[in-house]
């Protein structure tokens, strides 16, 4: 691919953490009374206290999915006395009816109830129907749901400086969420981020302050918006997974663009990944990083990255691929060079649980012919995202995101498909689904695309993606190549990209291109894009 311009000075994207639903909000709960005895920014019980007080989330950020999510945090009193109420900060996109909850450590709900009279942003209140009465040294987690996600959130946050004199909440890991479309005891964490859920806590007046206790340690966090789980406990070896041989399929059908309808859901957090398709990887994986069997099948483990794939018809499917092997040049996170591979529901992602010093250069190299490359999440790559060199591939519904910048002259795509032959491409391939968010810089320091495609491509189809970032954020592809309802996305740069949404497209002869358009919601369709 022949970029142009290059950039330097990116900008840290925020993983995003939530699961989508067509949310009917109804939340019935044996023995509790859902209650709004009042619902706003200013008003607090007398004599309460909160973790935060009335002052701003510190970087805090507005998720960019609509996702119904219980959001919570997890804390602790230092002394007995009672839940009043919960609070939350609300952005002006966090739309929807949204319920307050007060939980036990073990799960059991104490108390709920409806927001009501909301303002447009800012601190919520919403008080109980019954104070609650919580004991000291006990931990809590206070939580809301948000049915449209839009919420507030804050990675890499630090809990421990912000506590009030008698309520505490854990240095790391406070914040926890539960995907669903209704209410669910929150338990999941990611990056430990916090989501600015607050609670109204009234201390007993014979109480005496008492040194809160280590909270208990929170379940293993899964991957979110967002996210990526941190292994359970390491059982002892298993054996690694016995090739399961099978007979070479004939070659598939060449990919043909699937209907359809802009607004749909894209790639996320929520319908990426292991957990989205009811995997929990915690065995660790013991075989080869190269696989060399036909026919091998590898599900449900945590993989090191650097696995590399020289034989036909493998499956690896609902794993956690993590941690570099290798640093040189053209490392990659996954090597696919093998024939009919499907790499189905990974979390892939190239930094290190343990050494975040260590980044390989590339993300995922897919060489095969007919791979298919569908609902993975793949995130923490220094370098190109995805790139594709085989023909026939199919590359669907995969969140890739959340870059990580190295000097040096690397170079960054989000999803690229230079093909086998240098430019041009005559092979079909089909692009769909996908949500590629690269960051804006413009510079010297490396190229950047969240899209880019060979100069002649006649039977690529690029079909309902959503795309954002980039110097250029669709780079390339002519000469038959077809763009259909695909959505540019405003989140890092009112061009979309920090020179404009698309470059060289159509340069050599013209392209199909339908219902191509402007979203800056990552969700609303706008203004159509009408050029190329």
């Amino acid at each position: 691919m022949k970029h142009r311009l290059i950039q330097s000075r990116p900008r840290t994207v925020i993983p995003l953490v939530a699961a989508i639903f067509a949310t009917v909000l109804g939340l019935v709960a044996g023995g509790l009374n859902l209650n709004a005895s009042f619902s706003s920014a200013a008003t607090l019980t007398a004599g309460a206290e909160t973790l935060w007080g009335t002052a701003a989330p510190l970087r805090s950020a507005v998720a960019g999915e609509t996702n119904s999510v219980e959001l919570g945090t997890k804390f602790t009193p230092s002394v007995s006395g009672k839940v009043v109420g919960v609070r939350y900060w609300k952005t002006r996109e966090n739309r929807g009816t949204h319920v307050g909850n007060l939980w036990n450590g073990s799960g059991k709900r104490l108390a709920s109830a409806k927001f009501s009279s909301e303002t447009s942003g800012g601190w919520q209140t919403v008080k109980f129907a019954t104070p609650v009465a919580i004991a000291a040294g006990t931990n809590y987690v206070a939580s809301y749901l948000a049915p449209r996600g839009r919420y507030s959130s804050t990675p890499d946050f630090t809990a421990t400086s912000l506590s009030s004199k008698l309520l505490s909440a854990p240095s790391s890991d406070s914040g926890v969420f539960a995907y669903g479309a209704t209410t669910s005891f929150p338990t999941k964490s990611w990056r430990s981020s916090g989501y600015w859920v607050d609670v109204l806590f009234v201390p007993s007046t014979t109480a005496t302050a008492t040194p809160a206790p280590e909270p208990a340690p929170a379940p293993a966090p899964e991957p979110a918006p967002e996210p990526a789980p941190a292994p359970a406990p390491e059982p002892a070896p298993a054996p690694a997974p016995a090739p399961e041989p099978a007979p070479a399929p004939a070659p598939a059908p060449e990919p043909a663009p699937a209907p359809s309808t802009i607004g749909s859901s894209f790639a996320n957090s929520g319908n990426t990944g292991p957990a989205a398709a009811g995997f929990t990887p915690t065995q660790k994986y013991t075989g080869p990083l190269t696989i060399t069997t036909a026919g091998t099948v590898i599900k449900n483990q945590i993989i090191p990255a650097g696995l590399r794939i020289e034989a036909n018809d493998v499956t690896i499917q609902g794993n956690i691929i993590e941690g570099p092997t290798d640093e040189s040049w053209d490392q990659a996170a996954l090597h696919v060079v093998g024939d009919r591979v499907k790499i189905l529901d990974n979390t892939i992602r190239g930094k290190s649980a343990t050494d975040w010093t260590q980044t390989p250069i590339n993300g995922i190299k897919l060489v095969g012919q007919y791979v298919d490359f569908s609902r993975n999440n793949v995130y923490w790559i220094s370098g190109d995202g995805v790139s594709i060199y085989g023909d026939n591939a199919n590359l669907v519904g995969n969140w890739v995101h959340d870059f990580v910048f190295r000097d040096g002259g690397v170079h960054y795509d989000g999803l690229h498909y230079p093909g086998q032959a240098g430019d041009d491409t005559t092979a079909p391939a089909l692009i769909k689904d996908n949500t590629v968010e690269m960051w804006v810089s413009g510079g010297t320091s490396g190229m950047t695309a969240a899209m880019g495609f060979p100069d002649v491509a006649t039977r690529i189809v690029v079909d309902h993606n959503l795309v954002a970032g980039g110097n250029y954020t669709m780079w390339g592809g002519g000469s038959g190549i077809t763009y259909t309802d695909n959505l540019w996305w405003t989140k890092f740069s009112p061009k979309v990209g920090y020179y404009g949404p698309t470059a060289y497209i159509g340069k050599i002869a013209p392209v199909t291109w339908t219902n191509n358009r402007y979203t800056s919601d990552g969700v609303t369709p706008g203004a159509l894009l009408s050029g190329y």
